[in-house]
């Protein structure tokens, strides 16, 4: 497994454990985007996890580095997430989407495993 030769095995054991609880998630009401977040994957081939690792949010900063900061705006209620709403991440260059996987949620989107970035998705549709 490639994941553990790279060193991404505690956000690859993160994800697996919320799947696990995945089932007592109550879903986002456009099924696309519930879909969508079970399916997309990272840069480095690592499953972004689902929707409840998924939060809205939006971009404050692009750094010199290539990173950016990033403030999430999701009030959402899905059960047996944390409630992010307002903290910021900063988004390393290589967690930025360059797959073009497209985003159907009408929003950027972050995805994290505790204060880990998993995956961000820059708005703007399918």
């Amino acid at each position: 497994m490639n994941f553990l030769r790279i060193g991404l095995w505690p956000a690859a054991l993160v994800c697996l454990s919320l799947h696990a609880l995945a089932a007592n998630f109550e879903p986002d009401p456009d099924p696309a985007v519930t879909a969508w977040c079970g399916i997309v994957i990272s840069n480095d081939h690592v499953s972004c996890c689902g929707l409840a690792d998924a939060y809205w949010a939006f971009t404050t900063r692009v750094n010199a580095d290539g990173s950016i900061e990033v403030q999430v705006q999701d009030d959402r209620a899905i059960q047996g997430r944390a409630d992010l709403d307002g903290h910021t991440f900063t988004v390393p260059a290589d967690k930025i989407d360059r797959r073009m996987q497209g985003n159907p949620t009408g929003h950027e989107i972050i995805f994290v495993a505790g204060a880990y970035v998993i995956c961000f998705f820059p708005g703007g549709g399918v």
